[in-house]
């Protein structure tokens, strides 16, 4: 079998991507995958992409021109946005149940204030924030909205992290956290130390990372009995966006295209930067996609997949049980395990052909042409993946063979949007035995290929 050349180390970085919407600031970005993705602007516009930023389009009209501060994507086809209070009625609340092909706006009932921000643990139930120290609430889908319990100040609440349709935090322009674990029914205030909190994530309700205005993060693990100061190196912060895993990952966001991380939860802290532009939001969908958005319609994403090439590597053997020749036809089949890894970040997705030549032994004889099969194939992510690859090809199907190797079939693909990054890929190989073979060690070369698209 052809070994090809080894697969690309994954490669990271921060890349632009084009908003078309460089005439406002983007204020806020709810991911929802790695392909999908929302942000609001200053001017009551949103806009998305569906394929991991290769294209960012406005979405269909919202109906508002005031600015959006705010918004939440419980699924790919489900959102619902915040912003300021119009010159009459109640603060801006809109839903699509479409992607953003169409918005429909909601009455808020808060007939004086801004919204400022918004999280939906699923698709009935949001809490939002404004910018008087009141927290609003929907359990059904946002047909109504209410007040929930009263936090008892009038400080902004420009953050909020939803761990359930119970149990939510909320960060506020007065430096402290506020937490419900009964749906808002109450809320227990908390202070962070922070000047000002204007991002908050939390895991659970007792686990949280707040963003403060001075640059530092501070974090809790005691249900905000106590936070400790962790170090970022930045003077202002904007947002944060985690993931949890092995440790949990942060992103933090502020001015002058600045960020900070951490793949330790705190711990230790690193500083990058992304352009020059203040940042306002992050979200993070995983440790290999995250995106940011800022002033002036600037979009980055970080990805691992992003800055590389394509390539495939494959065993340099494949070796099949042995069969025992009984006079009547058999088989023997074993296992083949291909890593395709795709860095271009394309998003075009990639197929893998196959061919050989005939399986022959040391005398001559060979086996029947279409006498090998692929009967399954599987995939699991390697290291340095970022989105597992979706496989169209239909099995069982003929490995072509012949003296001079004919020509190619398809044995695996990912469709567009799929397969970023590094994947193992395991064929389930099959080697039909008819009853009038001759004995021997038969081989054959078997030559893979990866090419763009699927």
């Amino acid at each position: 079998m052809l070994i090809l050349a080894p697969p690309a180390s994954a490669l990271t970085g921060w890349s632009s991507q084009t908003s078309g919407d460089t005439a406002n600031s983007l204020t806020a970005v709810a991911c929802f995958s790695s392909s999908d993705c929302w942000a609001t602007d200053s001017a009551g516009k949103v806009i998305a992409t569906t394929n991991g930023g290769s294209s960012w389009a406005a979405t269909g009209s919202t109906g508002v021109t005031t600015q959006l501060n705010g918004i939440a994507c419980p699924s790919s086809s489900r959102c619902w946005a915040v912003g300021n209070y119009p010159t009459s009625g109640s603060a801006t609340v809109l839903t699509t149940s479409n992607g953003g092909t169409s918005w429909t706006a909601e009455t808020s009932g808060d007939t004086s204030h801004n919204w400022l921000a918004i999280a939906c643990p699923d698709t009935t139930h949001c809490f939002a924030t404004d910018s008087a120290g009141k927290i609003y609430s929907t359990s059904n889908g946002g047909t109504s909205w209410a007040a929930t319990g009263s936090t008892s100040v009038t400080s902004a609440m420009q953050s909020i992290s939803c761990v359930s349709d119970t149990t939510c935090w909320v960060g506020a322009a007065n430096g402290d956290a506020y937490v419900t674990t009964n749906s808002g029914t109450s809320w227990a205030s908390h202070a962070t130390g922070a000047t000002s909190v204007t991002g908050i994530w939390c895991s659970s309700a007792s686990t949280c990372w707040a963003a403060a205005s001075t640059g530092a993060v501070r974090a809790t693990s005691n249900s905000g009995t106590s936070w400790t100061a962790e170090t970022t190196g930045l003077s202002a912060l904007s947002g944060i966006s985690c993931v949890s895993g092995t440790a949990v990952s942060c992103w933090a966001v502020g001015t002058g295209g600045h960020i900070a991380t951490t793949a330790n939860g705190g711990t230790t802290w690193s500083t990058t930067t992304a352009g020059t532009t203040n940042l306002n939001a992050v979200s993070a969908v995983s440790t290999s996609h995250i995106w940011t958005v800022g002033s002036a319609g600037v979009i980055y994403e970080y990805v691992t997949c992003a800055l590389g090439s394509l390539s495939l590597a494959a065993p340099s053997t494949m070796t099949l049980p042995s069969a025992t020749l009984t006079g009547s036809d058999s088989s023997v089949s074993t296992t083949s395990v291909l890593t395709p890894d795709d860095e271009t970040g394309s998003l075009l997705g990639w197929d893998i052909t196959a061919t050989s030549t005939t399986f022959t032994n040391g005398g001559g004889q060979t086996l029947p042409t279409t006498a090998a099969t692929i009967t399954g194939a599987t995939s699991a992510a390697a290291t340095g993946n970022c989105s597992l690859p979706t496989n169209s090809i239909s099995y069982p199907l003929t490995v072509p063979a012949g003296s001079t190797p004919p020509t190619a079939v398809k044995v695996f693909n990912a469709a567009a949007a799929s397969g970023a990054g590094a994947a193992n890929v395991t064929l389930s190989v099959k080697l039909s035995v008819p009853a009038f073979a001759y004995s021997g060690t038969y081989t054959s070369t078997w030559t893979y290929t990866i090419a763009s698209g699927p």
